[in-house]
């Protein structure tokens, strides 16, 4: 099919695929940032010209996001056959790519804190209010990183969603299609009241100060990449890497799995279950607490559990405790009060 007949199709197929194929909408403009690609490079959307895209795209892109290229294909066939276009899905017939179960990169919490808290003061020079810009993605990566939420999930956050007296969030569009309540973390309640001010209940709450807009994907991946930058961290990490590093901490933390799903919003929790891969040194030490096992123990791996123990109840960042922790040659030395 001739490609200037499908052009001017392409809004019209944003919102049949959001009628019929109850797509949100930043899904169904990925589909047409797809499907623009193919038609950038052939002449025709056929069989031949998307099988020959695919497997060019094979050379340089992931199975994940192969995956999606087809689904678009798939999504837009069908489009074209509501329309009387074409007669079957043809876009049916091209296989979709295996996953490779690859290890997600992981921050640990001290990476984490470092670009919650670095400075970009020159990224919102050009903004009209810099210091409101800069409250903006600091909440927005921050909500991330203490929520374990999807990205799009906190985009699309609606001022009518959240309840700031209980600090409780509503969330109904998923990826999953399956809401859930969310608690806010309190020190973000300030300044999410800073930025909501007094707008309208069904306005997004992160805006662009700049343009008014909502806030994009893009924008958030930029800015993410400035603060790893700037932090000198260099491992291959993206905004949904705080997703990966949330549940992974829950986990480490013996968090139950189900709670931990029920929390990020999967709707298997074996895909919560394969992060449990990531906890390797974690599983051999929980395996030493067998007396079985710890007799065999060596003296600095017993005090390394007994540190790391105490270490999970986050005491050094506590207020409420004095609390310190010596090492020497002679053993570990942790010293716990209650500050008056």
């Amino acid at each position: 099919m001739d490609i200037t007949i499908l052009q001017p199709l392409l809004p019209d197929f944003i919102s049949w695929a959001r009628l019929e194929k109850d797509s949100n909408m930043e899904t169904a403009r990925k589909q047409v940032y797809i499907l623009r690609l193919i038609f950038r490079t052939y002449p025709l959307f056929n069989l031949e010209n998307c099988r020959d895209f695919v497997l060019h795209s094979k050379d340089t892109k992931k199975a994940s996001t192969i995956e999606k290229y087809i689904h678009a294909i798939r999504v837009f066939c069908d489009f074209l056959m509501w329309r009387g276009m074409i007669k079957e899905n043809w876009g049916k017939s091209i296989p979709i790519p295996k996953r490779d179960k690859n290890v997600p990169t992981i921050l640990t919490s001290a990476e984490i804190e470092l670009l919650l808290n670095c400075s970009l003061s020159r990224t919102y020079g050009h903004s009209p209010n810099p210091e409101l810009s800069k409250m903006v993605f600091d909440t927005i990566l921050s909500i991330l990183a203490k929520t374990g939420s999807r990205l799009g999930e906190v985009l699309g956050m609606k001022i009518k969603d959240i309840n700031l007296t209980e600090d409780i969030w509503t969330l109904n569009e998923t990826k999953t299609r399956t809401g859930r309540l969310i608690p806010i973390p309190p020190d973000l309640n300030a300044n999410l009241r800073t930025i909501i001010g007094d707008r309208k209940p069904d306005d997004n709450i992160f805006l662009n100060p700049i343009n008014g807009k909502p806030i994009r994907h893009h924008q958030l991946e930029n800015n993410f990449r400035l603060r790893l930058k700037k932090c000198g961290i260099t491992k291959p990490a993206i905004v949904h890497t705080l997703r990966h590093s949330f549940i992974t901490e829950l986990l480490r933390q013996d968090v139950s799995v189900l709670k931990v799903a029920m929390i990020v919003g999967h709707d298997n929790i074996k895909t919560t279950q394969d992060y449990a891969r990531l906890l390797t040194e974690d599983l051999r030490m929980a395996m030493m607490r067998l007396p079985l096992n710890a007799k065999y123990c060596t003296t600095d791996d017993v005090l390394t559990h007994i540190k790391q123990t105490f270490e999970t109840f986050h005491l050094k960042n506590d207020g409420r405790f004095n609390y310190s922790v010596e090492e020497g040659p002679e053993g570990i030395r942790i010293d716990i009060s209650v500050k008056d």
